[in-house]
């Protein structure tokens, strides 16, 4: 370009930039989620509704837990408010497709099967979806003229169902059995600890290893001071950083559930403190950084110090360590979770959410003590919050490839 020459500029006509700037509102305006008054909100149907589960049960009752689908057979001015306003998925849940835990036998008696105890056990669960789906039905004609259809059928239960499963399975009592032995071994050691004396105590450490005492002492006891680097700001970093993941866990757990105000959940979702809980799992990164950069600082204190590092047998060393540390607790959660994890609770809930969890867990065990849960069934969720165990250890032998590249091109 020559000097004194200038730029080249778009020109623009009046009409073509009014209808430009137009069209920027308009996409604006259309990209605004649709908004609706309180009124109108309190006049749909309540997204979820519990009757109360123990007195259901406890009078010989039917309680069933599902989800059903609001089908209008001809057009319906509050079913369209519904399906705009739901259509922010984002931020509101789907209001067209309601979630319901009734006593049926009390709600909808009128409605009960007759000879039912003669049906076998797979009619019978039939004929009480028909029975649930019949009493839905009616409430949702009857309130707000909006039929409704069965979904999903979580479960029908009977005190006669709650109280059939008492029997202990052969994993239950093996696990039964390995706790009573920890118990065991540790108020045994606790004892040994507490009154033997310290000269006798060096010659037996094993025999102390499980003491309550001395793991309280080891763990309280403060870290053994760094002569060139001092690394005591990661355990603050991680103390920070696990209080968010179990925060956004507790929180996430309850979008399962069924919630009393649905309002509130959904006007507080565009709100800051909410914004940044939902994007605080990105601190998960915080800990691959700090496993990456410690593996990346041992190997260089190692090659500091003159040891040699040959690659297979540091990959080996520092996997088996890895596996060593982590194995132990970590299986007996998984154990744990294919035996009594089920039996430790009762509720509406607990069948869907963790009864139903519990048994992805007894069909696929193995996969976590292969180390493998997150590649294969992947889409079937037992112990969730387990990913990242998986994925550290995954990363960590990437870590170690790239590190033994860098010092045998070094």
């Amino acid at each position: 370009m020559q000097a004194g020459s200038q730029s080249p500029v778009i020109a623009m006509s009046p009409r073509a930039l009014l209808a430009t700037v137009c069209a920027l509102a308009g996409a604006a305006l259309a990209g605004q989620p649709y908004q609706i008054t309180e009124q109108q909100y309190y006049e749909m149907p309540p997204l979820f509704h519990l009757d109360e589960y123990e007195r259901c049960l406890a009078t010989r009752g039917v309680y069933c837990l599902g989800s059903f689908e609001l089908v209008p057979h001809r057009p319906h001015r509050l079913y369209r408010i519904m399906q705009e306003y739901s259509s922010n998925w984002v931020d509101n849940f789907n209001h067209t497709r309601v979630h319901r835990g009734l006593c049926v036998s009390r709600r909808c008696g009128h409605y009960a099967p007759r000879q039912l105890a003669r049906l076998p056990a797979h009619d019978q669960h039939q004929v009480y979806a028909d029975w649930f789906e019949t009493c839905v039905n009616e409430t949702t004609i009857s309130a707000y003229e909006l039929p409704s259809r069965l979904y999903k059928l979580d479960y029908c239960h009977t005190a006669e169902d709650l109280h059939g499963s008492e029997d202990l399975s052969a994993n239950e009592r093996a696990f039964a059995w390995f706790a009573a032995a920890m118990i065991t071994l540790s108020a045994l050691s606790t004892i040994l600890d507490v009154t033997l004396t310290e000269h006798t105590k060096k010659g037996a450490r094993w025999m102390v290893a499980w003491s309550v005492r001395g793991c309280w002492r080891a763990l309280t006891a403060p870290p053994p001071a760094a002569v060139d680097t001092d690394l005591r700001c990661f355990d603050g970093a991680r103390v920070v950083c696990m209080m968010c993941i179990i925060i956004e866990h507790v929180c996430w757990i309850t979008l399962h559930a069924y919630l009393a105000d649905t309002r509130r959940f959904e006007q507080t979702r565009r709100a800051l403190d909410a914004i940044l809980l939902a994007n605080s799992t990105l601190v998960v990164q915080i800990f691959f950084l700090m496993s990456s950069f410690l593996l990346a600082h041992k190997l260089l204190q190692q090659r500091r110090q003159g040891n040699s590092l040959p690659a297979l047998s540091t990959f080996f060393d520092i996997m088996v360590n890895r596996v060593v540390r982590i194995s132990p607790s970590y299986f007996v959660v998984v154990w744990f979770a294919t035996s009594w994890w089920a039996r430790g609770g009762a509720g509406p809930m607990w069948a869907p959410l963790v009864g139903s969890e519990a048994a992805v867990c007894q069909a696929k065990w193995w996969t976590h003590l292969l180390y493998l849960n997150n590649v294969l069934y992947a889409d079937q969720k037992c112990l969730i919050q387990t990913w990242l165990v998986l994925e550290l250890c995954h990363l960590s032998k990437h870590s170690i490839n790239q590190n033994d590249y860098f010092f045998n091109s070094n």
